[in-house]
């Protein structure tokens, strides 16, 4: 993939951070609230607690588990 269609392929999501299910030296992983109202998971190299505001960019994927 060239780096003009990895930019393309982000996207960016903001929210309220509504739950942390993990937090570790290098990965954290919750669940965020949009201004619409949808619940959003997000997982990465994120520190944040409950309520935190957050404007995160990144890929959307499927995870076959979860």
């Amino acid at each position: 993939m060239t780096k003009a269609a990895a930019a393309e392929a982000r996207s960016s999501l903001r929210g309220i951070v509504e739950t942390v299910f993990y937090s570790g030296a290098t990965f954290s992983a919750g669940r965020l609230r949009t201004a619409e109202g949808a619940l959003v998971n997000f997982a990465g190299k994120v520190f944040v607690k409950p309520s935190d505001p957050v404007r995160l960019e990144g890929q959307w994927t499927h995870h076959p588990k979860y």
